[in-house]
């Protein structure tokens, strides 16, 4: 098997489907187990053009304690996946109560890049709501 196709059959929509069941569990060891070792998460938001860009492991786990810690009831749902080669888009919606108490609702998608069975890049997109003038 070539190496693309080796890695292309890593990718596939059960890996999707638990790593989305691990974050609605809001499981951070088990999203962190997904992820290589020097994994990287780009946040949407961020003080960056990219957002935060978070590596390896213990970076991504602090982060995520502190996110489901400040969002309990964070959600993801109506979720899609693609594939191409070692990687993925992950389009779905999420649902949650803000800190402040304002309900969050948005359309978003994660472009996730594998390598050998684990996430190596997986950068977040999000619409979000504003009025326009």
């Amino acid at each position: 098997m070539k190496a693309m196709d080796k890695a292309a059959a890593d990718v596939t929509d059960e890996l999707m489907t638990n790593i989305m069941d691990a974050f609605n569990r809001h499981d951070v060891e088990a999203i962190v187990g997904f992820f290589a070792e020097d994994g990287v998460f780009q946040t949407a938001r961020g003080t960056n053009h990219f957002g935060e860009r978070l590596v390896g492991k213990q970076q991504i786990r602090n982060f995520l304690t502190k996110r489901f810690k400040a969002i309990p009831d964070m959600q993801w749902l109506d979720d899609k996946n693609w594939f191409v080669g070692n990687r993925a888009v992950s389009e779905w919606r999420v649902v949650a109560t803000a800190p402040t108490g304002e309900r969050i609702e948005a359309l978003g998608c994660d472009i996730y890049e594998f390598a050998k069975g684990k996430i190596k890049v997986k950068d977040t997109y999000w619409k979000s709501r504003e009025k326009l003038q």
